[in-house]
């Protein structure tokens, strides 16, 4: 018997917060707590890097949101990327696994394909220590903003 997709929506903000703007995923979930706190079927999670033990928490998402910090240049400052399942390349000397791995393991694993995507927030410091740079600070309103509009967004 298949098992159900929840109608749950999981935000796994994903970074190393000693490490300045890579904390950015991790930050993000810190600002939508409370703005989520008591809003039904949604799973907020912050891990310094994303691991294959995940999986048996997300195998019945109906929609995942992954927020990393990029060094790349975004116009805009950040972007979203659907994020398909893939197992053909392994995440070997590494214990970091990628968005689309953990959606190939679940895929392998429940066989389901929960929609996923990849919110690339642009960093500029990513040197040791604790905070982010002043321009990241000023960017995580807005991006908790469309965050919470994905959230409303129920298709």
């Amino acid at each position: 018997m298949p098992i159900p997709y929840d109608r749950t929506c999981w935000i796994i903000g994903y970074g190393n917060t000693r490490r300045r703007d890579d904390g950015i995923g991790p930050c993000v979930v810190d600002r939508l707590k409370p703005l989520v706190r008591n809003t039904e079927g949604v799973h907020l999670l912050a891990v310094p890097q994303l691991a294959a033990d995940l999986v048996g928490e997300l195998y019945k998402a109906d929609r995942i949101l992954f927020a990393d910090a990029t060094v790349a240049d975004v116009a805009g400052g950040w972007s979203w990327c659907k994020v398909c399942p893939e197992t053909h390349s392994l995440p070997y000397l590494t214990h970091h696994a990628s968005p689309a791995y953990l959606l190939g393991l679940v895929r392998a694993l429940y066989h389901r394909s929960p929609r996923a995507w990849l919110l690339s927030i642009q960093g500029y410091d990513f040197g040791f220590g604790e905070g982010l740079s002043r321009e990241v600070e000023k960017r995580i309103g807005d991006v908790s903003q469309e965050i919470l509009q994905f959230i409303e967004k129920n298709d």
